[in-house]
């Protein structure tokens, strides 16, 4: 039988707690939430004014975006990965996209007004939540031109082209 690790423990070895002092990595544990997820649970809905994002910190998840009711699978990000964001840029958007358990894991569900207290305070707390959040935005920058570039590699070419 697999041994249950706690919480705190998934937490205060995640980034989010980086630089922190004892005594705001206690307080940080008390606000953020675990979010156990399933496979195909839905996590974050696409057009919710969801209040929240969610560190992953075990399992991976999937992300979908629906366009003319059909949903097209973006990405599946695993551990050290924000999702649902968008919300601390700025509240007044929905979320972009649908977020799926792509294998049953373990997140740190992050209240908005943690961030935007933080943030108003000028606390550590913040800049790391600002630094999952941009790092995650560069790797799927970089996966969406991957995908491109490989897709493109596959097209079929117009025999005009090369002449």
């Amino acid at each position: 039988m697999a041994r249950r690790i706690p919480f705190r423990d998934f937490l205060s070895s995640s980034p989010l707690l980086a630089g922190l002092d004892s005594e705001s990595r206690v307080a940080a544990t008390r606000v953020v939430r675990p979010r156990p997820f399933q496979i195909g649970e839905p996590i974050f809905e696409q057009g919710d004014q969801g209040r929240a994002c969610m560190l992953v910190l075990a399992g991976s998840v999937r992300i979908e975006v629906e366009e003319d009711g059909l949903r097209v699978p973006v990405a599946i990000l695993g551990k050290g990965e924000l999702v649902g964001m968008e919300r601390l840029f700025d509240p007044t958007w929905p979320r972009h996209a649908w977020v799926y358990g792509e294998e049953r894991g373990l997140g740190a569900y992050i209240p908005e007004v943690v961030y935007e207290d933080s943030a108003r305070l000028g606390h550590r707390l913040a800049l790391n939540i600002e630094q999952l959040a941009l790092g995650s935005l560069l790797r799927r920058d970089q996966l969406t031109w991957q995908t491109y570039a490989e897709l493109q590699a596959e097209a079929p070419r117009p025999r005009w082209q090369g002449v």
